[in-house]
């Protein structure tokens, strides 16, 4: 087929998967049906859409925005160029929290930055007895993490999400206070971009990805805020950088903190950090 090489050419990874999920998209097929049915003529239309998704691919747009959805821990998850594509690093943050909590134990947890909903979406599947609330400062990607929670059928009444900015001070001290806080910040230092993927930094959300302050601006805010909003002894998990574990212990060297640790995700690097409220 000359799309495979077309994509090739474009430099994708992996062309013929790629070519192979468009097609399954475009015509709603299972990719194994493909084959079935490769000598079939497609009307004009199907035709159309499919070099009109090549295209995209071709020009560095993710699969994932193409496809318009994201597998991660094992659900489906809507995606939009509104929200940062779900990445597998980012289920370590949430197996960090799954293993510290009893399947039963009725908690409530906080998602700041919440983007598609998958962390604390995610969260509330595993544990039907968690309660949780969602912030962002996106209304696009608060939109599609409501329409997250109406495809897994999480109810209005275990989760809830907000506009809310996690820099301001304000927004803290507004709900009851809960027993984990779960965030995955943008901590990218701007002076990283050159280094990034043009998939990446020509698609995906900037205010998602990048930070001041070398990619620790938020984690600073983080620490000094976060104790609004969480119970004494609660805890809060955060993602993090593969180079940041010494700065993120260091912002969170404080009396208002105890029991930091970290957690590796399969290539061994510290992927999360965990610490307790000291209140």
């Amino acid at each position: 087929m000359w799309a495979t090489p077309y994509l090739q050419q474009k430099g994708s990874q992996s062309p013929r998967l790629d070519v192979e999920l468009l097609l399954s998209q475009v015509l709603g097929l299972k990719r194994i049906d493909l084959y079935v049915q490769f000598e079939r003529i497609r009307p004009p239309e199907e035709r159309g859409a499919f070099r009109s998704c090549l295209q995209g691919r071709g020009h560095g747009e993710p699969m994932a925005y193409i496809l318009g959805h994201k597998d991660f821990m094992s659900h489906r998850f809507v995606v939009t160029p509104e929200v940062l594509i779900p990445r597998c690093d980012t289920e370590c943050l949430v197996e960090a929290v799954l293993g510290d909590c009893p399947l039963d134990t009725p908690l409530r947890v906080l998602d700041v930055g919440t983007g598609s909903g998958c962390i604390l979406l995610s969260l509330l599947k595993a544990r039907p007895a968690f309660s949780g609330t969602g912030w962002d400062i996106s209304e696009g990607a608060l939109a599609v993490a409501q329409e997250n929670a109406r495809q897994l059928e999480v109810s209005s009444q275990q989760c809830g999400f907000f506009l809310r900015d996690m820099a301001d001070p304000e927004a803290w001290k507004v709900g009851d206070p809960v027993e984990i806080i779960v965030s995955n910040p943008p901590y990218i230092g701007w002076e990283e971009k050159a280094a990034l993927s043009a998939s990446v930094v020509d698609h995906e959300p900037h205010a998602a990805l990048f930070a001041e302050d070398s990619g620790v601006f938020f984690y600073k805010r983080l620490e000094e805020n976060a104790g609004s909003a969480l119970l004494a002894g609660g805890k809060i998990y955060l993602e993090i950088g593969h180079t940041q574990a010494e700065r993120v212990a260091e912002i969170f060297f404080t009396p208002r903190w105890r029991e930091p640790r970290f957690v590796k995700d399969l290539q061994g690097i510290s992927r999360v950090f965990i610490a307790t409220y000291q209140g």
